[in-house]
């Protein structure tokens, strides 16, 4: 593969079988997910604030749907866009009684703190306030 300038230029007698068929995955892969981006609802969340907030107003999502800053079309008020580093949440389902505090990310409260004195919060989406709610935010504040 030679570049020049900022395009990459491919050599097709550099390309095999092999590539093709990686290339061939990866493009189907992508198509399928646009597909399925095209008839995703947005969420009510998203919805709501796309409607009743302003378009400058910073939002912060608690839990694990950062679709809602798309469905909202407003900026994270934090670096985090989903709360796993602040809890230590553990994909793949429940954990019956296991305390994820100590796989929090080091910093990530301290960091979070920071994030909002730069960008407030608008509006705080708490995504996990439910009575089946793995990590609610009352189990991580101080």
């Amino acid at each position: 593969m030679a570049t020049k300038g900022a395009s990459a230029w491919v050599d097709a007698r550099t390309i095999d079988h092999a590539d093709l068929a990686g290339l061939d995955r990866r493009c189907v892969s992508v198509l399928h997910w646009q597909g399925l981006a095209a008839r995703r609802q947005p969420t009510v969340a998203g919805r709501y604030l796309a409607k009743n907030s302003a378009p400058n107003d910073r939002i912060f999502v608690w839990g694990q749907f950062p679709e809602i800053y798309l469905d909202a079309g407003r900026r994270p008020a934090s670096r985090y866009i989903a709360s796993f580093p602040l809890t230590g949440y553990v994909f793949g389902g429940r954990v019956p009684g296991l305390n994820t505090h100590d796989r929090i990310r080091p910093g990530a409260w301290d960091k979070l703190a920071v994030d909002f004195a730069l960008h407030p919060p608008g509006y705080v989406i708490d995504t996990e306030a439910g009575p089946e709610a793995l990590y609610p935010i009352r189990n991580f504040q101080d």
